[in-house]
């Protein structure tokens, strides 16, 4: 490892109450699979790298790390890489959705036959943001008020939620070592959001 390099990842492990994980790659990628990303793209091109994760004996859990893939768009190969924030916590039972910037994602495979939710009276996240998920009256009641206005101050997020685990990042934005700690508070505040 490059001094340089090795200067990143020390930065990225002072994140109070994170530790970086030395974990084999491939279990690493295998915390991505329930959601809709970590099934994306060509399987050998998915890799995580940069994780760092709160102590194992913590009832919440939470893991910062860099994923990345390849899938096609058309014939050409197109890569995403991008900075995560994964939380798991005993309070989170959610049903399953998938909250993406306003656009057609490549990457999105299941969930690209569910209908859109949208909020008649929320013009700005609906402009935002594009809502999906297979029990639309549960994750309508999750989407309150509140969580809508916080999103529309953060725009450009995807969140996944799945049963206790809460995926939340930029799509294809990686972020250096400086920029961990802001996100990662960011990330935490919408995740709180979701606890209530």
């Amino acid at each position: 490892m490059t001094e340089a390099r090795q200067n990143e990842v020390d930065k990225k492990s002072t994140l109070p109450g994170l530790t970086p994980t030395h974990a084999p790659a491939n279990a690493n990628v295998a915390l991505l699979q329930a959601f809709e990303i970590g099934q994306s793209g060509i399987e050998e091109t998915r890799r995580v790298w940069d994780l760092i994760e709160s102590p194992a004996e913590s009832t919440d859990i939470t893991r910062m790390m860099n994923y990345a893939f390849v899938c096609f768009n058309g014939l050409r190969p197109k890569s995403y890489e991008q900075t995560v924030v994964l939380v798991e916590r005993l309070d989170f039972q959610m049903p399953h959705f998938l909250l993406t910037k306003k656009q057609i994602l490549h990457w999105l495979e299941k969930l690209s036959r569910v209908p859109t939710i949208a909020f008649p009276e929320r013009a700005t996240f609906n402009k935002m943001y594009q809502l999906k998920g297979e029990d639309e009256i549960a994750v309508r009641a999750m989407f309150n008020s509140q969580v809508c206005t916080a999103l529309d101050q953060n725009p450009g997020l995807t969140i996944e939620g799945r049963g206790p685990r809460l995926l939340i990042f930029r799509e294809n934005i990686v972020l250096d070592s400086a920029q961990w700690s802001a996100f990662l508070e960011e990330a935490l505040a919408v995740a709180a959001l979701f606890g209530t």
